[in-house]
């Protein structure tokens, strides 16, 4: 047990610090926790593709440590980044180690596996899924050895495991059965509500309609489904625009198959001021977490149209937004042309989205849980 005046040091782990949302979430993580905890953040290197988060973790007075070999990409380096790892942990003492993404997590809680070994006093582990590669990232084989190594963590190697959504929870716990459920915690996600200031115009209002996609330029996110999606409802009115926000390896095949009615603003770090501007934001993924783009469009007052992808399915009930199978982009264009012909419906979904969104997604709640895990888990020291 840690007396009264001992710190609880916490490590946190995170692959890389791209421009997203876990890494937003990690950097707020890491900065807000109260004065009862000693805390560093350890990731690795973003892709040649991305961008990294460094302006919001400088605003957020968090400096990172950073992990050679740590990065999103897998191959022989991860052996030695394995050591690294093994080497920190050693040095910093941490009561917690926490771990973000699948290979942070992988790597950071083989590390704790390897020193605990050793240890009479036992390191506490917390994974969060943010998303999860259990289902449409890889081809069947991988995507059944990488469930083989969570099932193998979630039982052996982690004492908590936090899913971000109702939904998620039901499918890694109940689907995939990655660990016994009372192993589970569901501890939603966050955002800084306070840089988001509502806006309440029509749509329509403008002389254009801005519909915009904000995430990743890569397979998982299907952009170009939103392309598709979104020349079907310029042909239906020409005063809609497409605003892409993001990058990724698609960049070039979407900009060769986008319609001329379309800007590509690439990865930016103003994204408080980018949503508001848009009247409707769509995600064709075949996968999420949570995605904070769209909690972000709650705090906003943009609605949002989503494909039926993991947590969008949590986050648009009740009349949040409106909802299309996955993959089907007429549905989704329909779903877009619903809010531009119907002024009724985008008012009382603004209404309930940014009552649900304040509160039930404010940080001050969300650190607020974090910190209570801790506690739990020490109190089981």
């Amino acid at each position: 047990m840690i007396s009264a005046m001992e710190k609880i040091r916490v490590l946190r782990i995170i692959a890389r610090l791209n421009v997203g949302g876990p890494a937003r979430h990690v950097i707020w993580l890491t900065s807000r926790l109260s004065s009862r905890f000693d805390r560093i953040l350890v990731t690795g290197d973003v892709e040649k593709n991305e961008d990294e988060l460094s302006a919001l973790y400088r605003e957020e007075k968090v400096q990172p440590i950073y992990l050679d070999g740590l990065g999103r990409s897998i191959g022989i380096r991860d052996i030695f980044a394995l050591f690294r790892m093994i080497s920190l942990i050693r040095e910093y003492k941490p009561d917690i180690v926490h771990t973000h993404t699948s290979k942070g997590g992988f790597l950071g809680r083989l590390a704790v596996m390897y020193l605990n070994l050793f240890r009479r006093k036992k390191i506490k582990t917390v994974h969060t899924f943010h998303g999860h590669v259990l289902h449409s990232y890889f081809s069947w084989p991988v995507t059944m050895m990488f469930r083989l190594i969570e099932k193998f963590l979630g039982r052996f190697g982690t004492d908590r495991i936090v899913t971000i959504t109702q939904q998620q929870l039901d499918e890694i716990a109940g689907t995939y059965k990655i660990a016994p459920r009372e192993k589970f915690r569901l501890i939603r996600l966050a955002i800084d509500l306070d840089r988001f200031e509502p806006q309440d115009r029509s749509i329509g209002e403008r002389e254009t309609i801005k519909i915009g996609f904000v995430g990743r330029l890569t397979a998982i996110k299907n952009p170009r489904l939103f392309l598709r999606a979104g020349g079907f409802v310029i042909d239906k009115n020409p005063k809609a625009r497409l605003v892409v926000i993001g990058d990724g390896e698609l960049r070039g095949a979407m900009l060769s198959e986008a319609h001329h009615n379309s800007d590509f603003l690439g990865n930016r770090d103003d994204i408080y001021r980018l949503i508001p501007d848009l009247d409707v934001l769509v995600i064709s993924s075949h996968n999420e977490g949570t995605p904070v783009s769209v909690l972000e469009a709650f705090a906003s007052g943009t609605v949002v149209a989503c494909t039926k992808a993991g947590g969008c399915i949590d986050l648009l009930a009740d009349g949040r937004g409106l909802l299309s199978e996955l993959g089907d982009a007429t549905e989704l264009a329909d779903n877009i042309m619903q809010y531009i012909n119907d002024p009724e419906l985008v008012k009382t979904t603004r209404e309930k989205a940014r009552k649900f969104v304040l509160e039930n997604y404010n940080l001050k709640r969300l650190v607020g849980d974090i910190e209570s895990l801790y506690d739990e888990l020490i109190a089981e020291s």
